[in-house]
Formats: structure tokens, sequence, C-alpha cells
């Protein structure tokens, strides 16, 4: 089996869905800060998910995510939770969402975590800006589950991504996304690393 499993999906608590699809992955290795010594890879998963919506008599099929979903198993255990969703993805949040002091980010995101502290190290002015600069010029929303040593992190691409990768006429487009996400993924890794 080559895509994702789908309650390692399911745990992440995304959205509710009936339907689960997943075929693909690419891994790369990602460059990390001296603490890395086992070389930690980055796994990226074509997912959809799907919901049967009623409608009077009638049931159709909706798409709630279609995009890449990517796992990192982290070097460091940072024992702490941490839920970053992009508000127009419309997850359900918790009550317990971190208020934070940057309009632009808040007006984007939501922040849930059993760690207040630890995600404001993670969540710096320059993170911030860095996520807001990326959903803006990648038109991707991005969403981040952060669990101990475990971070997944997902991007709403609205199409499935790696056949790009294999068409002639958009590979370029295509290795040019897959190469902003391993970025983004690889920028927000070292930052977690570090956290005390």
């Amino acid at each position: 089996y080559i895509g994702m499993k789908e309650e390692e999906y399911f745990n992440c608590s995304w959205e509710k869905f009936d339907t689960f699809h997943s075929g693909g992955k690419i891994v790369a290795q990602l460059k990390l800060d001296e603490i890395d010594t086992n070389k930690t890879m980055l796994e990226l998963y074509e997912v959809i998910t799907e919901e049967t919506v009623r409608y009077g008599n009638e049931s159709r099929i909706k798409t709630c995510f279609e995009g890449v979903c990517c796992h990192v198993k982290l070097p460091k255990n940072i024992q702490m939770y941490t839920k970053i969703t992009n508000k127009g993805n419309k997850i359900k949040v918790k009550e317990n969402n971190l208020i934070m002091d940057m309009p632009e980010f808040e007006n984007k995101f939501f922040v849930e975590t059993n760690n207040d502290i630890k995600t404001m190290q993670i969540l710096t002015s320059d993170v911030t800006m860095y996520l807001n600069e990326f959903v803006n010029t990648s038109e991707m929303n991005i969403d981040i589950y952060i669990n101990n040593d475990n971070m997944y992190i997902r991007f709403h691409t609205s199409e499935l991504l790696f056949e790009r990768i294999f068409n002639k006429k958009r590979l370029k487009e295509g290795y040019d996304k897959l190469k902003s996400i391993k970025d983004i993924v690889e920028y927000i890794s070292n930052i977690i690393i570090n956290v005390q």
C-alpha cells in the first residue's frame, strides 16, 4: 500500500468525511539542524476526502479535501499538541483557540493548543509572516498538526499535484509546487525541533 493510511489521516481530526482516497507517495530527506542525526524524512501523500450530502431525496458526493498531506517524524518529542488551521477550510475548532497579537495571521488561521508557551515559541512573528506569505503567493491553504514528535501538514492544491509532475507540459509547475511544499515543511520542522 503506497498511499496514506486512513486511520493516520483520521487521527489528525481535520474534517468529517465518508470516503477516503490516497494514492501516490513521494519521500524526501529534510535538511534539519545538528540535532537531526537520523536524517529525517518527509513523506508526501495525495489525499482526497469526500462526504455524502443529502439534498431532499438525492445524495451527492462533496469533496471535503483534495491535496497533499505531508508527514514528518520529528527527531525530537516536543511534548505538546498544536493544530493550526486555515479559517477558509471550515474545520471545527475547539474553544481553546490561542489568541495571538498578530491580526493578519489571526484573520487567516485558528490555533488550538495544549501548551500556549511552546506554541508561541513556534509561531514567532517571522513564522507567522512566512505562513501568511506562503498562503498569499502559493494560492494553497495550509493546515498544520503537531503532536509530540509527529507533524502533519496539509496543502489544499484543489487538484492532484503528482499528476503535474508526470505531465511534460506541467512538469515545471508541479516541481515548483513540490519544492515550495518541501521548503515550508523543512522551515517549520527546524523551528519546532529548537523549541525548549
